[in-house]
């Protein structure tokens, strides 16, 4: 079954009108000094393009990511690209941290990378923003181990295919009891009557009484 996450309507519609005015913030900039000459210059330049790409998803069918069991489409800045599963070297989730004087983290933006046949190297990167996704941040790992499972069972050992089977949850469990599961679900709730049903663990072992002395003649 073929299963399609788009991006967030909001989100685009956000990114276009913050596109439409990091040029008119970055303008001042190019009359700063060096380094602010170069923020500018990436305000004036890169506002437009990311406006320009928003847009675009908008006016289209705005679908970021769609796959089944046999191949996988990923949204890139101007279009899409479609794989088969086979034609994929790994499906993981990286994450970039801003940081204010090199230490102070002040964002961070989570991403689904998808390594892929082709390139100067024979492999390249394919790099889908999380944050643009119509998808809640807690079901990203959920997400991304499903790929992750898609991708072995076409491509995979037996082993990566058994362990990623045991390790994803579908995104519309509870991953405490695995029942279904809508947007009033109580994660305190849930983990109260976890607590509460959990086996009892097993009584540890009492030590063993050592070994009285014993007194008297030694016979040969």
């Amino acid at each position: 079954m073929m299963r399609t996450i788009k991006f967030g309507t909001g989100k685009l519609a956000l990114g276009a009108l913050m596109g439409i005015m990091l040029p008119i913030i970055g303008m001042p900039m190019l009359f700063g000094g060096v380094m602010l000459k170069v923020v500018g210059l990436i305000f004036v330049v890169g506002g437009p393009l990311a406006s320009a790409a928003s847009i675009k998803r908008l006016l289209g069918d705005g679908v970021a990511l769609q796959y089944d069991a046999i191949r996988v489409r990923v949204a890139t800045s101007w279009s899409s690209e479609t794989f088969r599963w086979t034609e994929v070297k790994g499906v993981s989730r990286s994450q970039f941290v801003t940081r204010m004087w090199g230490f102070i983290p002040i964002s961070r933006r989570n991403f689904i990378d998808f390594k892929v046949q082709g390139g100067v190297f024979g492999t390249r990167t394919i790099r889908l923003a999380a944050a643009g996704l119509d998808l809640r941040k807690r079901d990203l790992d959920s997400l991304v181990g499903q790929l992750q499972l898609m991708h072995a069972a076409q491509a995979g050992s037996t082993e990566t295919l058994a362990s990623l089977q045991a390790a994803v949850t579908p995104p519309d469990r509870d991953p405490l009891e695995g029942e279904p599961r809508d947007d009033g679900f109580d994660a305190d709730a849930a983990l109260a009557r976890y607590l509460a049903n959990r086996p009892a663990p097993a009584p540890e072992a009492s030590p063993a009484p050592p070994a009285r002395p014993s007194f008297g003649r030694k016979i040969a």
